[in-house]
C-alpha cells in the first residue's frame, strides 16, 4: 500500500488595496456616472476619476446636511422617545407609556425647543 501525502499550500499574503467598494442604489449610481461623464467632457487633460469626484462631493457636505439626514432617519417612536427624555430631565421621571398617554390626551405641557 502506498501512502499519499499531500502538502498544504498556504496562500501568499495579499497586499492591502487602496480602494474600497461602495454600494449605492442604481439611480444614485446612474446620477453619479452622469456627473462623472459631464466632468470628463473636455478636449484636453486626463480624465477625472470617480475618486476625485466623490472626494469633492464629500468635502462639500456641511454639518447641517448631516443633521438633516439624521433627522430624516428618525421614526415616529424615536421622536416621541426624544421628547420623553427631554421631558423627564426637565420635569422628573415618568414612564414612556404614561408620557405618551398624557401627550395624546393633551394634558401634558411640552415646551418647544427642548
Amino acid at each position: 500500500m502506498e501512502t499519499i501525502t499531500t502538502e498544504k499550500k498556504t496562500k501568499a499574503a495579499v497586499k492591502g488595496s487602496k480602494f474600497a467598494a461602495v454600494r449605492v442604489h442604481k439611480d444614485t449610481g446612474k446620477k453619479f456616472k452622469l456627473k462623472l461623464d459631464e466632468a470628463n467632457k473636455k478636449d484636453f487633460g486626463r480624465k477625472v476619476r470617480a475618486d476625485q469626484l466623490m472626494s469633492l462631493a464629500v468635502s462639500l457636505v456641511k454639518p447641517e446636511h448631516l443633521q438633516a439626514l439624521q433627522e430624516a432617519t428618525l421614526s415616529y417612536m424615536d421622536k416621541r422617545k426624544m421628547e420623553h427624555k427631554a421631558y423627564s430631565s426637565q420635569f422628573g421621571s415618568i414612564s414612556l407609556d404614561e408620557f405618551l398617554s398624557r401627550r395624546d390626551a393633551g394634558t401634558l405641557e411640552i415646551q418647544k425647543g427642548v
